[in-house]
């Protein structure tokens, strides 16, 4: 496989109640995990992106689900409404490293 371009992903919010349970709102609140979010704040801090999570302009919310009866969250305006135009974007991304991966796609110039 060839080399791709590192893809970086933010944010992954992820907050299925089928994955989680029926009492996923109950899980959800006691997942807070304080070591994850310093680490997502200060990436967002190295990345240049407080002012625009101060603003009120940028909301992330990280869910890492691999142990669902025990989920760990952070979040950084995780109750606030944004417009999320960027969320096709990413299964977009997915179909294409996955296409690279099984050799159905090539990353050269024109598609990077």
């Amino acid at each position: 496989m060839k080399s791709l371009k590192p893809l970086f992903f933010v944010a992954l919010l992820f907050t299925s109640t089928s994955l989680l349970g029926a009492d996923a709102t109950g899980v959800l609140s006691e997942a807070v995990d304080p070591r994850l979010q310093q680490g997502l704040e200060d990436l967002v801090r190295e990345l240049g992106l407080a002012t625009a999570v101060e603003e009120k302009k940028l909301s992330l919310a990280l869910l890492i689900v691999t142990n669902p009866a025990r989920p760990r969250l952070a979040e950084l305006n995780g109750h606030q409404m944004v417009y999320a135009a960027s969320l096709p974007k990413i299964a977009i991304l997915l179909g294409a490293a996955v296409a690279i991966h099984e050799g159905r796609l090539v990353m050269d110039a024109k598609t990077a």
